[in-house]
């Protein structure tokens, strides 16, 4: 018997919004599964996802904010048997659900999939917390948990935007320690990024393909502006392993540890702060598998099928 178990986040927002669509999900979820079990954040979305692995049911779809979906993966990631995972929005801004191309209408989300191909994801480890795409620190960073609960309900994704701009200003620099297997860095630097499951995957003609390379990429940059280091992105994630300039450096690298000599300086998973430095940061390759969209946008970020 095929057995789902549905996550969902009944604090930030998305009671009233999954009760409107309770009966859709649930005939939409039935077509392809034999049982369906229902558990809201009340529970402990970490807990809910341990006793699925433990309990071997065939899937989870976890609704939610990055948060939910973080904690989720955090349940599951030190698991023997690991269900499958389908991600669905259903929180203030849903980074993870906007950079596989899903819509932000849980009801047209949930309809993307057919539950029948799956692809591998990494998942992160920083220290004792787990996340599934963007590890960072420096000052857009901590602006972005200055948003107010009020802002984020009235004005959505915009209001992160605006108190970015307005630290803007504020940016400064500070000495950090960055050491890998293959890389070593010490100096000042603006902001850190570390992006896991980008994968280096491009979409043409239906089909996806990827280079196999490192399990995320990391960006330095070495002045007060994030914007250097942005032309070039692109570049290095189509082809090169390794680019240094002045202003910037960006390189893939696997497990890797950091340090701010000066301070303890709070560091960022997925839109959550997640601690203090210093960090050691440890990839879990090909983790988890993720339930595939029928179609997928752009930006969607994971490696091959399965």
């Amino acid at each position: 018997m095929r057995k789902v178990m549905l996550i969902h986040n009944s604090v930030a927002g998305m009671e009233k919004r999954f009760i409107r669509q309770r009966e859709d999900i649930l005939t939409y979820l039935s077509k392809y599964f034999d049982a369906i079990e229902i558990k809201s954040e009340e529970e402990l979305s970490t807990d809910c996802a341990r006793r699925a692995c433990r309990e071997g049911f065939d899937s989870v779809v976890a609704i939610g904010g990055d948060g939910t979906l973080d904690a989720v993966v955090a349940g599951m990631a030190e698991e023997e048997f690991r269900p499958k995972l389908c991600f669905l929005p259903g929180g203030t801004f849903n980074l993870i659900c906007r950079m596989m191309g899903l819509p932000m209408n849980l009801k047209r989300a949930l309809h993307r999939y057919n539950f029948e191909k799956t692809v591998k994801m990494h998942v992160g480890k920083a220290n004792d917390r787990y996340f599934s795409f963007i590890l960072s620190i420096g000052v857009l960073s901590e602006e972005i948990h200055n948003v107010s609960r009020k802002d984020k309900k009235t004005y959505g994704a915009l209001a992160y935007a605006v108190n970015v701009l307005k630290a803007l200003p504020a940016i400064h620099t500070k000495e950090i320690l960055v050491s890998s297997k293959d890389l070593e860095y010490h100096g000042e630097v603006g902001h850190l990024a570390y992006i896991l499951n980008q994968n280096y995957i491009y979409f043409r003609d239906g089909i996806f393909n990827k280079e196999d390379y490192s399990g995320g990429l990391l960006m330095l940059t070495k002045d007060k502006s994030v914007l250097t280091a942005l032309p070039v992105l692109a570049t290095v994630l189509a082809k090169q392993k390794k680019m240094e300039r002045n202003t910037y450096m960006i390189a893939r690298v696997d497990d890797f540890d950091f340090e701010t000599p000066e301070s303890e300086t709070e560091f960022d998973l997925d839109g959550d702060l997640a601690g203090k430095t210093p960090v050691h940061v440890q990839v879990l390759r090909e983790h988890l598998d993720v339930y595939l969209p029928k179609k997928q946008g752009l930006f969607a970020f994971f490696g091959k099928k399965s």
